[in-house]
């Protein structure tokens, strides 16, 4: 093993033949159990961001379900100086979106203390 990392993994694909219910079946391939090797695992688990203590910043804005508003295309909020980014912003976005946020974040947070 070359990997820090090494696990099995069994992999899951919709058939797509749909039962009496009108859904798609999920199959497990037999065929589809491996080992993997690998230096960097990211795991991404369902959550919820707690953002309750955030409407307690004057003048940051929030969205109904309490997520953070940010501008169009961008990690600013309301509030100068304070940056959002992941599921503070987006609950339902995936980890590798989550991921393309905070870069951007990060890169506007060096040019905003660069300024």
């Amino acid at each position: 093993m070359t990997g820090r990392v090494s696990g099995r993994c069994l992999c899951r694909h919709l058939d797509y033949r749909v039962d009496p219910d009108g859904r798609l079946s999920v199959v497990e391939d037999d065929d589809a159990v491996f080992d993997l090797e690998a230096d960097t695992v990211l795991v991404s688990a369902p959550l919820k961001a707690n953002t309750i203590f955030m409407g307690e910043i004057p003048g940051l804005d929030l969205n109904l379900d309490g997520s953070v508003c940010v501008r169009a295309g961008s990690s600013f909020t309301s509030v100068r100086k304070i940056f959002a980014a992941g599921h503070v912003v987006r609950p339902e976005a995936s980890l590798i979106e989550s991921l393309v946020d905070a870069r951007r974040a990060a890169m506007e947070i060096a040019t905003f203390l660069n300024a």
